[in-house]
């Protein structure tokens, strides 16, 4: 089983309930990333900026850059049940409401992208995996938060604020010589690492040529 978050209460009682115990190590590093039109000049946002915009304080670009010309901020959000949604309100959003604007929710990751694409004031997030690997575009660009831009040296460095490890779980019970096992200790191994990498992910541990 591949998840790219710890299970949430819910889902570890729900497991509970049914007599099953889960290991889960991380096997890679992903991150939340904040992602902009390429024609946008805005390079950074704060942390406490993307709380504002999100809950409505903030609703300008003028607001966050004053030399700014490019209006209101277009903030788009992801559905309650994607990962990057269940991202921002653990990483960002501190138990703030975010804005319900149900125009400006996008279903699926690859959405997010295209309207950025087309929209020079817009502002949304996704994860650093899908929008450098999955699905890289020309016209768009992704933010530095806090002054730090979101690269696969500063998710390995933990510098990047917005850090999220990808998991493997298996049943706890499970033989050290079965396949599932078998295959999450190979992805800690530097060939495993290796493989992390190639698909798109940031490794968790160092891996040297």
């Amino acid at each position: 089983m591949l998840v790219a978050r710890l299970p949430s209460d819910e889902e570890i009682t729900l497991a509970e309930a049914a007599g099953v115990e889960l290991d889960l190590r991380p096997v890679a590093l992903d991150a939340l990333v904040f992602v902009k039109n390429a024609d946008n000049p805005v390079a950074s946002l704060t942390l406490d900026q993307i709380r504002a915009v999100y809950t409505g304080d903030i609703t300008k670009w003028s607001d966050i850059d004053p030399a700014s010309t490019w209006g209101t901020i277009n903030a788009y959000r992801r559905d309650p049940q994607s990962g990057s949604q269940e991202l921002i309100e653990a990483l960002v959003m501190q138990d703030l409401t975010m804005i319900d604007l149900p125009d400006m929710m996008i279903p699926t990751m690859g959405g997010v992208i295209t309207m950025l694409a087309d929209d020079p004031q817009g502002l949304g997030y996704s994860v650093y995996y899908y929008a450098t690997f999955i699905y890289p575009h020309q016209n768009i660009g992704l933010l530095a938060v806090e002054g730090v831009e979101p690269n696969s040296a500063n998710i390995a460095a933990h510098t990047y604020p917005l850090v999220a490890e990808v998991y493997v779980g298996v049943r706890a019970d499970m033989p050290a010589d079965s396949t599932a096992v078998m295959l999450r200790d190979w992805l800690l191994m530097p060939d495993g690492q290796a493989t992390v990498i190639e698909s798109g992910y940031v490794a968790v541990q160092p891996v040297h040529p």
